[in-house]
């Protein structure tokens, strides 16, 4: 299957160590330039550009104002970015690679389960 791009704009923010790596405001999706330096690969980028997209599309609200809601909605955001992903041409399980690998272990194993 051929990769075809899965986003085409986004906002970069520099200089901002306190910000997360990667994070959408409802209407654009940022993230921080150094966290793209740190993916391996492009089916991790992807994974990360349509977990972003999920929060705005599913509406999801934004930042530590969702409380309790906030973990369902990353969970749907995981999935939801994974599913995307794969169907344009990506390795859903680059999303459990990378959620391990940044200390998320409890939504990695929650989304390697979903995805089977």
């Amino acid at each position: 299957m051929t990769r075809r791009p899965l986003l085409a704009a986004a906002v970069l923010l520099a200089g901002c160590a306190t910000s997360p790596v990667a994070f959408t405001n409802g209407s654009a999706i940022v993230v921080r330039p150094e966290f793209l330096g740190e993916l391996q690969n492009p089916d991790e980028r992807a994974f990360v550009w349509a977990h972003e997209l999920a929060h705005v599309l599913r509406v999801h609200g934004i930042g530590a104002a969702l409380g309790a809601d906030r973990a369902l909605m990353e969970r749907d955001a995981d999935l939801w970015g994974a599913k995307t992903a794969e169907l344009y041409g990506y390795d859903p399980c680059a999303g459990p690679r990378l959620l391990r690998r940044y200390r998320q272990p409890e939504r990695a194993v929650a989304l390697a389960d979903e995805l089977g």
